[in-house]
């Protein structure tokens, strides 16, 4: 069996917040318009084109960019199928 404890077991309460810590850099949630996003997602379709070199250019990530291609890449296919 398991020996005896010489002392009792203690517990300590944690409490969790949930704010950024004290000089973390504030995150901004911005807004493109759909003709930024329609012109970035254009531009990046382009032959040749470099999705991260247009991402990098805007200061956006290059998932976004992907994003909205593909955004743009349903609305095609369903306006083609609902014409």
């Amino acid at each position: 069996m398991f020996p005896a404890m010489s002392s009792p077991k203690t517990f300590h309460m944690i409490e969790a917040v949930a704010e950024p810590f004290e000089g973390a850099p504030s995150r901004v949630h911005r807004r493109w318009s759909a003709t930024f996003k329609a012109e970035i997602a254009a531009e990046s379709l382009l032959p040749g084109a470099n999705v991260s070199a247009i991402a990098r250019r805007v200061g956006i990530d290059n998932s976004q960019v992907y994003q909205w291609r593909h955004k743009i890449k349903i609305n095609f296919v369903d306006r083609l199928w609902n014409a």
